[in-house]
């Protein structure tokens, strides 16, 4: 039986799962932002009694992944805490200096599980999109050397991201989340 639920804030309601129904596991949650810091233990708590039973938080900069990672400490079982390391296409251009090295030794934290989020946006193109292609490139060649699945982006770059992850062929396409994505039917079959 369904029924509504308060889960990220007052003012969102969510379906909460009776215990009976399978166990959920969210692999994109935001917890890392800033918005949720004042009220993170309660979310937390209210997510695992509506039959969340782990929750990947996403690593959106190099600074954020970080943050989850240390998320992911805080908070010991019965939360499984999880996360990802790796910079939103956005924030492409504050890759910079030692980024590379500095994800690389992130990736390898027990609870961190995959490489991202990671991709490209060219709808608003708030990181230039050579910048974005050069930084979803390095996210895919620490994909292949970590073994690690990459979670990914994609708005309005459908034939790009195609073409850039083509280049990766010992990165099977069973390892790639593709969570965000613009186009339709066409573009829903070639990432499936």
């Amino acid at each position: 039986m369904l029924a509504r639920s308060s889960f990220a804030s007052e003012s969102t309601s969510c379906l909460k799962i009776d215990a009976c129904v399978s166990p959920i596991v969210d692999i994109g949650v935001n917890l890392a932002h800033k918005s949720f810091q004042a009220s993170l233990p309660e979310i937390i708590h209210r997510a695992f009694e509506s039959n969340v039973t782990a929750m990947v938080i996403t690593g959106s900069t190099v600074k954020c992944s970080s943050d989850a990672i240390s998320l992911t400490r805080d908070f010991p079982e019965p939360c499984q805490l999880y996360c990802t390391v790796g910079t939103h296409p956005h924030y492409s251009k504050e890759c910079v200096g030692d980024w590379v090295n500095i994800t690389r030794s992130l990736l390898q934290h027990p609870r961190c599980v995959a490489v991202g989020e990671t991709g490209l946006d060219f709808f608003r193109n708030l990181s230039p999109p050579q910048v974005q292609e050069a930084v979803f490139e390095a996210h895919l060649r620490l994909a292949v050397e970590t073994g690690k699945p990459v979670f990914c982006h994609e708005r309005d770059a459908h034939e790009r991201f195609l073409a850039i992850v083509d280049r990766f062929p010992d990165l099977p396409p069973e390892r790639i989340c593709v969570h965000c994505f613009t186009g339709g039917r066409r573009e829903l079959e070639e990432y499936v």
